[in-house]
């Protein structure tokens, strides 16, 4: 089963390339000449305002990229010229998108970003050329105890993974994909209402859970594994939202987005999953389909939690939490299309 995680590692890595360019360009506004040449910011010197965490950023993003990149090579070509191959990409990638901001005034290129982006990229090619192929090989021997064998199964689990960076930004409500109120200028039905708010975030959260898992149950082999990995997976991002919120904000408040309307959505939705779980292939993947579409519906039409409200309001991380409200946003209506092939194809 190596190829089917050669495939999974290439999607990876496009959505790992996906994430770098939105990244470094969001939010893709106001270009305009400033009359600098591209590479100026080539000159050595340290940008006026430092940020450690920008720096660990910067090379943290990377590292999967060019780790991703050496392993979607495959057998076929020698791994230590592959590694530098994916070295170099890297680094000439960081060096476009570094240029490219010259003509973003809301960005700053820095021949420091650069720098990291750069040894991120080269950490990553060097651990897979060095320990790449003995992860393969022990990957390759759980992959088919694990993995349905569905068509396009690798790309399935890519989408999950990217489902999972909703759980970085606490103002988002958890779980919750397809919130285009910011991009199209939606305006929520009725204002904020005590009574209802908690019945609203429910409706959302169910819907959003069975998309999620009965796709994900679709994806995994054997008929009682996914009642482990399917919670599992759930209680990881609200783990990772839990872990986002205390580092952004406090961590006196890293259960604050536990709000009364996700406490019953979760129960709700987990056990419509446990009793959804082992419906037959087509019938889950439309259910799962039909779900994804009545989430994103809500969730464009729900008046906003004040929480949220305060959460965007703040700061920090502008940027990285823009990036992250598109990427939800989209995620819906790269989902919907997978779902509705996949059911046709079982």
């Amino acid at each position: 089963m190596q190829h089917g995680l050669i495939r999974l590692s290439r999607y990876l890595a496009l959505a790992q390339l996906a994430f770098i360019l939105v990244a470094t360009l969001y939010p893709f506004a106001d270009w305009r000449d400033a009359g600098v040449s591209p590479l100026a910011f080539l000159e050595w010197k340290l940008p006026r305002y430092l940020a450690i965490s920008d720096v660990v950023f910067n090379f943290v993003a990377y590292v999967p990229l060019g780790f991703l990149l050496v392993v979607a090579a495959g057998p076929r070509w020698p791994r230590g010229v592959v590694a530098i191959g994916a070295a170099l990409a890297t680094a000439g990638l960081s060096l476009t998108l570094e240029a490219l901001q010259t003509w973003l005034p809301s960005r700053v290129p820095s021949i420091l970003d650069l720098a990291s982006n750069s040894l991120g990229g080269l950490t990553g090619a060097v651990l897979a050329w060095r320990g790449g192929q003995d992860v393969l090989l022990r990957l390759g021997k759980a992959y088919p105890r694990l993995v349905a064998t569905v068509p396009h199964a690798e790309f399935g689990l890519m989408l999950l993974a990217v489902w999972m960076l909703q759980a970085l930004s606490p103002e988002l409500l958890i779980f919750a994909t397809g919130d285009l109120r910011k991009s199209l200028g939606l305006v929520s039905v009725g204002d904020f209402s005590v009574q209802w708010m908690p019945v609203l975030e429910a409706l959302v959260i169910v819907c959003n859970m069975l998309s999620v898992g009965l796709l994900l149950r679709t994806l995994l082999e054997g008929r009682w594994l996914p009642y482990l990995l399917v919670p599992l997976f759930f209680v990881l991002a609200m783990g990772v939202r839990t872990m986002a919120v205390a580092v952004t904000q406090s961590p006196r408040e890293s259960l604050l987005w536990l709000s009364t309307g996700v406490q019953i959505g979760v129960v709700a939705g987990s056990l419509l999953l446990m009793l959804l779980l082992n419906l037959s292939g087509w019938l889950r993947l439309t259910l799962a389909a039909l779900s994804l579409l009545a989430g994103t519906v809500l969730v464009n039409f729900v008046p906003p939690n004040p929480y949220a409200l305060a959460l965007s309001a703040a700061p920090s991380l502008t940027n990285l939490r823009g990036m992250i409200w598109l990427i939800s946003g989209l995620w819906p209506f790269a989902t919907l299309p997978y779902l509705l092939l996949l059911a046709r194809r079982l």
